[in-house]
């Protein structure tokens, strides 16, 4: 891997899946967590660096925006940010479903990006929506969970709103940078507020879901609007079919496509 690889993580130093992922292709990563836990998961990480945050119990939001500033001033051009609950990766090929290392599809996803020069953000797909699609690519969706971030766009991650999406929207609303989604390459990872620790205990406490979609619809009111309260749902947007700027290769690379420029 070139890019460096962030996971944050808090109240999961026994329970986070994806360390197990990365250690199996004995690929290094930095560990994002709170001062308050920096103590237990050098215990059960000694060997794995730690990005100890200045402050805790900020929410999500915070801890990706240090992460952006932490891997910008060390001179990163990109950096990885990746849930640590992924429970495996996935390729989809010729109907074909098959468990992947992580080194082949993180390779894979940086690879394609590098032959442009206007992609802002890149990712596999996740999983439980992957059986559907019928192209290889998927330009300008978001990209959630497990991101490939082009550092130096200007966007950073936002408090008080779904802040992956948020971001995602930043960055393509620029109208130059692009995501692109790998929709063959696909991560399975564990549902939503079932397991304890990340934001289970922190933003979605209480009301925290229902305020951070309200946050969501109150940045972007021309696109999103509270659908349920009870379980928290946004009605679905069109708005990722609004961006009209595609990925340009960059000039002289002369290196053969593994994917389909679709979408």
């Amino acid at each position: 891997m070139i890019a460096p690889i962030y996971l944050p993580s808090t109240g999961r130093s026994a329970s986070a899946t994806t360390p197990r992922l990365l250690q199996d292709c004995s690929i290094p990563f930095i560990l994002a967590v709170e001062p308050q836990e920096a103590a237990i998961y050098r215990a059960k990480f000694p060997d794995t660096e730690l990005l100890v945050l200045p402050e805790g119990r900020q929410g999500c939001a915070y801890v990706r925006r240090k992460i952006q500033e932490h891997s910008e001033a060390r001179g990163d051009s990109w950096h990885w940010q990746i849930d640590d609950n992924i429970r495996q990766f996935w390729t989809r090929f010729s109907g074909k479903k098959q468990k992947a290392k992580a080194a082949f599809v993180l390779g894979t996803v940086e690879y394609e990006t590098a032959r442009f020069t206007n992609v802002g953000i890149a990712g596999p797909m996740i999983d439980t929506y992957a059986f559907s699609v019928k192209t290889d690519l998927a330009i300008n969706r978001g990209i959630y969970s497990c991101m490939l971030i082009r550092n130096g766009t200007g966007y950073y991650f936002r408090p008080g709103t779904v802040d992956d999406c948020d971001f995602n929207l930043q960055v393509l609303s620029s109208r130059f940078w692009c995501a692109i989604k790998f929709n063959r390459l696909t991560i399975l990872k564990t549902k939503t507020g079932t397991m304890r620790g990340g934001n289970t205990d922190s933003d979605y406490l209480n009301d925290g879901r229902l305020k951070l979609c309200q946050g969501l619809a109150d940045q972007w009111p021309d696109w999103f609007r509270i659908k349920s309260k009870d379980p928290p749902s946004l009605a679905p947007s069109r708005i990722w079919s609004t961006f009209p700027q595609r990925p340009k290769l960059a000039d002289g690379n002369g290196r053969p496509a593994i994917f389909c420029l679709t979408g």
